[in-house]
């Protein structure tokens, strides 16, 4: 077993697994919800084609609202679970490895403000 297999399997890592579970689930509720947007575009521009008068269409989109709310929710949660993995780094190697945010921010090849406020549990 190499050094990084045995690292990648040690519980001090649990929570990297725990937040790339956390994004892959998220990436799927994602592509899911796009999937459903497609169908009803498709179903949408079909009834236009066969005629449906362009108030219908506003009201039927009114109605697809629960899907568009649904998607918006979906890529909120992959956009944090991303946050939550990069924050994460960030602070393993800041609190866990006592590099500099400098430092840190030469291997993710991002500034040192951005670094900052990843650690500070910002968007960056």
């Amino acid at each position: 077993m190499t050094e990084r297999s045995r690292a990648a399997a040690s519980p001090e890592t649990d929570w990297v697994l725990e937040i790339l579970a956390e994004i892959r689930r998220s990436a799927t509720a994602v592509e899911a919800s796009m999937a459903e947007i497609r169908m009803v575009a498709e179903r949408h521009i079909e009834a236009y084609r066969a005629g449906t008068s362009f108030g219908q269409l506003s009201h039927d989109l009114q109605l697809d609202r629960p899907i568009r709310h649904g998607a918006d929710a979906a890529i909120v949660a992959y956009r944090t679970a991303l946050r939550d993995l990069r924050t994460a780094v960030v602070r393993e190697f800041v609190d866990g490895q006592g590099m500099s945010l400098a430092n840190v921010a030469a291997i993710m090849d991002v500034t040192r403000q951005q670094v900052k406020r990843l650690y500070d549990g910002r968007d960056a």
